[in-house]
């Protein structure tokens, strides 16, 4: 049984090769830091609602964010952060 960052791992390289192909991601250009892709998101609507209300994406563009946009698979430059979709402050869903 793979450990977690081996989970983490594969799932990352798969979505470099374009394998995930229907998620969508939240892409953040940065004026001081490395590009952000965070995600994913199983549709492009998840992913918007994301974009406007989630706290992490918040925190992420308040940093040094230059643009925040919906987009495919993150590129090999870019740093990944991969979500909870369980966690409301990852996806911007009200509280149940």
């Amino acid at each position: 049984m793979p450990t977690p960052q081996e989970s983490r791992d594969a799932f990352i390289a798969a979505a470099q090769r374009g394998e995930a192909a229907g998620e969508r991601w939240i892409h953040i250009e940065r004026q001081y830091s490395q590009d952000l892709v965070i995600g994913a998101y199983v549709t492009e609507a998840a992913a918007d609602l994301a974009m406007d209300e989630a706290l992490l994406i918040d925190g992420f563009c308040e940093e040094d964010g230059l643009d925040c946009y919906v987009g495919g698979a993150p590129e090999p430059a870019e740093e990944i952060v991969i979500i909870d979709p369980s966690d409301r402050h990852h996806t911007g869903r009200p509280e149940d």
